[in-house]
């Protein structure tokens, strides 16, 4: 408890805000994609490919400029984030899914 008031004075408050911030953001742009391929908008999939561009991005420069260091399994981490960031796109892009996203708000609803 003596040291308690020291480690007060040192605990980082801006990295708490922004986690929080960038956890806030991203969660409610997922939450929207997810509710506008649910209702099967036609901007969806060029929202989906832009959203997962910059968060793949996002997380690569936050890992390099604001965690500061790698760690040892960064090449697997680079791999994954590839593979997986292909594969979503490679489905939202899919031409059979393209007729779901291209029928109008009104016929599902009827």
């Amino acid at each position: 408890m003596a040291w308690k008031n020291a480690l007060n004075a040192y605990e980082p408050r801006l990295v708490l805000l922004y986690t929080g911030i960038s956890g806030a953001f991203w969660a409610f742009l997922g939450l929207f994609l997810l509710w506008s391929m649910w209702r099967g908008r036609r901007g969806t999939r060029l929202a989906f490919v832009i959203a997962s561009s910059a968060y793949a991005i996002w997380v690569w420069v936050d890992r390099l400029f604001v965690q500061a260091q790698l760690r040892a399994n960064w090449p697997f981490d680079l791999i994954l984030t590839i593979v997986l960031f292909l594969f979503a796109i490679f489905i939202v892009l899919d031409p059979r899914n393209k007729i779901y996203f291209e029928r109008e708000t009104y016929e599902r609803e009827s």
